[in-house]
């Protein structure tokens, strides 16, 4: 689902030709000499922050002067992120990206971003890392490529049903079981927005294919619930702030030991319209919280 919006992994992947563990390396071009110089550096994991990389080009967006991949930015956007090695931290000498073992290293165990491709035994990816939101999250700010600007964009799903035409042409995002790949796939329609634009891209459609012999997960309910608890004082088109407080509960039979992490948004009106007003909180990871955050309405 990530891919049918536009992302793309982090590290090198199949596609590169690198064996393991080389192709965890950030995402990069192999640069003039067209080969990947991959160099695991002192610390000897691949894609961290010493890996030793020649004259290979990084495409991975890391956030200016943290590079940390598991640490989330309340701003987003390119004055915040770069792909440019310039903005790395002093005796840092790439971008590193959201790898088991890196992650591991920087704090946050038992952790990688779902866009990192590759997967080992016994390994289950339930949630987004932070690695995921920060990527999904800088694509939002738009053609001026800056957070809470008029052109910046939200997602909206709505589930359209089951079709028989396997193709899915009522969909934008078509999903289907078939043996055409052998594990799973996504191909994407895009076309470039303007000339004047040329690094910025639309999707128009998007394929997911599943090998059916694959044993899939699917939540079978959500595993959250948020409830609002208060939002004082009464709110009317146009009155002053509201203090909207919120509780954030994992759901009935949900079977993960952690407690949710993330941002919850909260808005006074329908999540596709532009014209309503929109406040966020980051959540804790603790049980029972609840959070809250200050907005004033546009609509009722």
């Amino acid at each position: 689902m990530l891919h049918g919006h536009g992302l793309a992994h982090p590290n090198y992947g199949n596609e590169s030709g690198l064996p393991s563990p080389f192709n965890d390396g950030t995402k990069s071009a192999n640069g003039p000499n067209n080969v990947f110089d991959q160099g695991k550096g002192v610390d000897g994991l691949h894609s961290s922050k010493d890996d030793v990389r020649g004259d290979d080009q990084n495409l991975h967006w890391y956030r200016k002067g943290i590079n940390n991949p598991g640490l989330l930015a309340s701003i987003i956007d390119e004055l915040t992120y770069a792909r440019g090695l310039s903005f790395l931290p002093v005796g840092h000498l790439h971008a590193a990206n959201a790898g088991v073992p890196v992650l591991a290293a920087l704090g946050f165990a038992n952790a990688e971003a779902v866009m990192q491709q590759g997967a080992s035994a016994d390994e289950a990816q339930r949630h987004t890392q932070q690695d995921d939101l920060a990527s999904l999250r800088f694509t939002r700010a738009g053609l001026d490529g800056g957070q809470g600007t008029r052109d910046d964009y939200r997602t909206r799903l709505v589930y359209r049903g089951r079709v028989v035409n396997p193709q899915g042409v009522a969909c934008s995002i078509a999903v289907r079981f078939d043996n055409s790949t052998a594990f799973a796939s996504t191909s994407l329609g895009s076309f470039r927005l303007s000339t004047a634009t040329p690094n910025h891209w639309a999707l128009f459609e998007a394929r997911i294919r599943f090998n059916p012999g694959v044993n899939w997960h699917f939540s079978q309910a959500p595993n959250t619930i948020a409830t609002i608890i208060s939002d004082l004082p009464d709110a009317f088109a146009g009155s002053g702030p509201i203090t909207v407080r919120v509780r954030v509960e994992k759901a009935f039979g949900n079977p993960m030991a952690s407690h949710r992490i993330g941002t919850v948004e909260v808005r006074d009106g329908p999540g596709h319209l532009f014209t309503t007003a929109r406040r966020s909180f980051s959540l804790l990871g603790i049980a029972n919280e609840v959070g809250e955050c200050v907005l004033t309405p546009l609509s009722i």
